[in-house]
C-alpha cells in the first residue's frame, strides 16, 4: 500500500462508508478501497488503529471521518481543500 496515497477502508452496507467514497470520486480525488471484512482490510485497520467506518488513510496517517468532513456534510467541493489542511504529502 503506498503511503503517498488515500486508502478508504469501508464496510460492507455502511452508508457513511458508501458517502465518503462518492465525496472522493466526485472530487476527483484518487483513492484505494479495502474491506474491513476482509483480512488486508483488517490488518490496515489494525495497524493504524481505526475504531470505526469508513476508516480513511492519507500518506499513512489515519484520519477520523470528521477531519474531512465537518458537520458530517459529504461536500465534495470543499474535499480538496480540507485533504490539503489535515494531510501534508
Amino acid at each position: 500500500m503506498k503511503e503517498r496515497g488515500v486508502l478508504l477502508l469501508t464496510a460492507p452496507g455502511c452508508r457513511r462508508s458508501e458517502r465518503v467514497r462518492k465525496a472522493f470520486e466526485s472530487a476527483g480525488i484518487p483513492f484505494q478501497e479495502l474491506s474491513l471484512s476482509s483480512d488486508e482490510g483488517t490488518k490496515m485497520a489494525v495497524a493504524h488503529h481505526v475504531l470505526s467506518s469508513p476508516g480513511i488513510i492519507v500518506c499513512g496517517r489515519a484520519l477520523n471521518v470528521f477531519d474531512l468532513f465537518p458537520d458530517c456534510r459529504f461536500d465534495p467541493k470543499s474535499l480538496k481543500e480540507r485533504l490539503r489542511e489535515v494531510a501534508s504529502c
